[in-house]
């Protein structure tokens, strides 16, 4: 099945593995397919899964009290997705996290994460070393959100994913980087209309 050869390279270029291995947890996830707009869960309720993104892109978010739209992460092909901290100490999660189109996920339960954790010393090291990258991700936007322009954000995001701005709406990527659409559309003008810099 292509989803599983797309999360079996995705693992051995972490860590290497024998096919015994990689079997042992493949066969531990399941392929979920989520239409644009569904909810994987929602807050308020436990995360009992890891996603591990084939196709498609997802958005992780909170509502605020004056029901506005806080984007906290979006997820692509190749990239993980849950809440964390619901999904390892089993507690509500204060996010939700939807598809913002059609995609195809590889999920694993609580259980079976667990139960890889203990007993496959291939996966608990790839584990490990996505973590920290992912640490490392986040730490980053953290103080590009202290530190950064929002111009400079926003020249940051579409860097690193030049096509996101055709698979994720105005409103979210302006969401992601802490300022208002109008805002955004006010940027990219400026920067339309900048003059090229030989």
């Amino acid at each position: 099945m292509r989803e599983l050869i797309q999360l079996k390279n995705h693992l051995t270029a972490r860590r290497k593995m024998t096919a015994g291995e990689v079997d042992v947890i493949l066969s531990k996830f399941n392929t979920q397919r989520c239409t644009k707009g569904e909810r994987l869960f929602t807050a308020g309720q436990t995360c009992k899964k890891l996603h591990f993104i084939v196709s498609g892109v997802i958005r992780s978010f909170i509502a605020t009290d004056e029901n506005k739209i806080k984007v906290i992460m979006f997820g692509f092909p190749d990239w993980w997705i849950t809440d964390i901290d619901s999904f390892l100490n089993e507690s509500k999660s204060v996010v939700t996290i939807d598809a913002l189109e059609d995609s195809v996920l590889l999920s694993l339960s609580k259980t079976d994460f667990d139960d890889l954790i203990r007993t496959s010393q291939a996966f608990e090291s790839a584990f490990r070393i996505m973590m920290q990258k992912s640490y490392v991700r986040e730490q980053r936007r953290s103080f590009e959100l202290i530190a950064h322009s929002s111009k400079e954000r926003y020249l940051s995001l579409i860097g690193r994913f030049p096509d996101i701005e055709q698979q994720v709406s105005q409103k979210n990527i302006a969401s992601y980087i802490g300022i208002s659409p109008e805002f955004l559309s006010s940027l990219r003008r400026e920067l339309k209309n900048s003059p090229v810099q030989s």
